[in-house]
């Protein structure tokens, strides 16, 4: 009887465990749908993930056990004091703005949402970061293809997109996913065909990336390939050859794309010439406003509307989506700066909270990269520091806490940091029952434990 029930509890087990991998790998797949509209005639960026997220939430609820609160991560915590921050600021806008301004305080309300539920679903259920990694790749197979058959199809369109919205919103959605297929393709025990199918998506989100001429994704891109060239001296020894191994075949694509690529992609001509600008636009970039020219003015223009914002409303900024189509935004546009926007928008408390919860990320990322080293899951977490760190570089000019992808990166991140966390604890109790066996060899006595009946 006993056995029996044992076999159907451990079936109900593996029944949620599938359906919990089937909700999350669905998840996933919106990530990177953003713009698929799923409620015509609203002109935001409510679409096929919002959608999916809600339904997945609602789904957790039915199935037993799958849905409990375990409380707040310091990560958490800090996106909702921004919320709190955001809600606040509205009080500064005038409410003819709030059309806009509402709209961004979802957003960002459904970025502390989504992080929040995910995470503790990841922490109750013991959700191992390959359920994300494997679905990200997987949904990459069939995104890349979409975005390089429209360029050919289109004779080399800058409009071709894929399914994302412009050029900025695909270059920032298949960095991420470069990051996350590259996690896929050094996790450990992997079978040969996954692993050799990860260079298909690989190779889709190098090409998307560099047709999207965004010098800002370019640089971070770069920074990250530089160390992940050179890091393979932080790799595990025994897995340095796998390390090296992508490393070369990525910078090589690069390479060769740039060298070669406008033979068979009209696009890649200007990846060559968006590329080669890079340095002269850098320097025109921090230019004064009425010296710059060209995207670089743009840069200038927002940099001085943004300071002047700050100087107005130091402490609390001018409110969460304020400055789009402020007085204080010279083109109309919002700020693109993701740093910058807090400063006006949310001013010091607002700089104040991104600059915690960018610190926390970036010091955590390397201390588990540093602290993993020597596992099996070394280069997985080797890498997860390098795509968090070289995407801040991204963030400086890109828009950050919006981008769906973050969100999906973020979820890793906390998975990752769980199953460090049961790792570490695994390898502290193989080390005690070692050498327990180890002192029963030699029939020393075994160490009471604290509370035991032989301890008092």
């Amino acid at each position: 009887m006993a056995v029996a029930a044992a076999v159907g509890r451990r079936a109900v087990a593996e029944r949620r465990s599938t359906r919990i991998r089937a909700l999350l790998s669905l998840l996933v797949f919106s990530a990177f749908f953003t713009q698929t509209r799923m409620l015509p005639g609203i002109e935001t960026n409510f679409g096929a993930f919002e959608v999916a997220s809600v339904a997945v939430f609602v789904a957790f609820f039915f199935i037993p056990g799958a849905m409990k609160l375990q409380g707040f991560h310091p990560l958490t915590a800090t996106v909702l004091a921004m919320v709190v921050a955001a809600a606040l600021s509205q009080l500064l806008i005038p409410s003819e703005r709030w059309k806009w301004s509402l709209v961004d305080l979802s957003i960002l309300t459904f970025f502390f949402v989504f992080v929040f539920v995910l995470h503790n679903i990841v922490v109750l259920n013991r959700i191992r970061p390959l359920v994300f990694l494997r679905a990200a790749t997987f949904t990459l197979l069939l995104v890349g293809p979409w975005i390089a058959y429209q360029g050919l199809a289109s004779g080399g369109s800058l409009e071709a997109v894929g399914p994302f919205r412009n050029r900025s919103h695909m270059a920032s959605y298949m960095l991420t996913g470069f990051w996350l297929t590259l996690m896929f393709r050094f996790w450990p025990n992997l079978s040969p065909r996954q692993r050799w199918l990860s260079h298909v998506p690989l190779v889709f989100c190098l090409y998307a990336v560099a047709v999207s001429g965004r010098r800002s994704v370019y640089l971070a891109l770069g920074a990250g390939l530089l160390v992940l060239g050179i890091s393979f001296l932080a790799a595990q020894r025994g897995r340095r050859l796998r390390f090296i191994a992508t490393a070369m075949f990525v910078i090589t694509f690069v390479g060769l794309f740039y060298l070669y690529g406008a033979r068979v992609f009209p696009r890649a001509s200007f990846f060559q010439q968006r590329l080669a600008a890079i340095g002269s636009d850098l320097r025109n970039a921090f230019a004064p406003a009425e010296e710059a020219t060209g995207e670089a003015s743009f840069i200038a223009l927002q940099r001085r509307g943004v300071l002047t914002a700050f100087r107005e409303s130091p402490v609390l900024g001018i409110g969460w989506g304020g400055f789009y189509r402020s007085q204080y935004s010279p083109t109309g546009h919002e700020v693109h700066s993701t740093p910058l926007r807090f400063l006006a928008e949310l001013g010091v408390v607002g700089i104040a909270l991104y600059l915690f919860f960018m610190a926390y990320l970036l010091y955590n990322s390397a201390r588990l990269a540093l602290t993993m080293r020597g596992t099996p899951f070394g280069n997985v977490y080797l890498s997860m520091a390098l795509a968090l760190w070289s995407m801040s570089i991204s963030y400086l000019y890109n828009r950050h806490v919006t981008e769906r992808t973050f969100w999906l990166l973020l979820v890793v991140y906390l998975s990752l940091e769980l199953l460090a966390a049961d790792y570490q604890q695994y390898l502290r109790q193989r080390r005690a029952t070692r050498a327990a066996a180890a002192r029963r060899r030699r029939g020393a006595p075994a160490e009471a434990l604290p509370g035991s009946s032989a301890s008092r």
